[in-house]
């Protein structure tokens, strides 16, 4: 796959329809939704809670493949594509940092980590060079060999954000980065996500925090389930 400039076009979405069906009735979440991006962009989502932001942000993740609409990411169109080819697509582009860190109690920080490079087709050198230089990147050497429950809120998410940008995806999907943080931690992880936007790594957040959308280029507002 060819490599993809800062400014040139990474994701389009067109007409993008999200339903779910209950006993009584069919609950449209995401209605009508188009969207451009260009890589090398930091854009934040905002909106009320129940307003889609989270689907949306799956359906960008390729962790929810029910929906109807267009989805083009790097050219290719992610709605006709079949699951295995969905999810490599999505496994060698897409890093993701959420709320709750979901890292793992029984790995150390290094083997959280390196979980992620599993699914690359790496060698054992390859993975070893990535994991030391995230770790050095991050300040986390001194860490790598302590358990999640070792660690305070800010430095599970620091581990998070490691293991997200370990194989250098070109799309870093971030659901309420912050939410789980104290302000002063927060501050550091959004300062963190902003460096690497800095560096050309595209980030789509959402956040309901608007301190932490002015981190964003753009803000995109979604109000029952439409893009204003």
């Amino acid at each position: 796959m060819s490599k993809v400039l800062t400014g040139e076009k990474l994701i389009q979405l067109r007409n993008v329809c999200r339903t779910y069906a209950s006993r009584s009735r069919q609950n449209e979440v995401l209605h009508g939704v188009n969207l451009d991006l260009k890589a090398g962009e930091f854009i934040s989502i905002m909106g009320p809670s129940g307003s889609g932001k989270s689907t949306l942000l799956n359906i960008l993740g390729m962790l929810d493949d029910g929906f109807s609409g267009e989805y083009h990411l790097l050219g290719q169109a992610v709605h006709q594509l079949k699951p295995k080819h969905r999810q490599q697509l999505a496994r060698e582009n897409i890093g993701f940092v959420f709320q709750h860190y979901h890292l793992l109690d029984d790995m150390t920080v290094s083997e959280n980590i390196e979980l992620i490079l599993t699914y690359r087709n790496w060698g054992t050198q390859q993975r070893r060079q990535a994991i030391h230089s995230v770790l050095e990147r991050f300040e986390l050497t001194d860490k790598q060999s302590d358990y999640p429950n070792q660690l305070s809120g800010g430095q599970q998410q620091m581990v998070a954000v490691a293991r997200a940008v370990v194989a250098q995806p070109r799309l870093i999907l971030a659901d309420e980065p912050t939410g789980a943080l104290h302000s002063e931690q927060g501050k550091i992880i959004m300062q963190l996500l902003a460096d690497l936007n800095n560096q050309g790594t595209t980030i789509i957040q959402v956040t309901h925090n608007p301190d932490n959308a002015l981190f964003g280029q753009r803000i995109v507002e979604i109000f029952d389930g439409q893009i204003r």
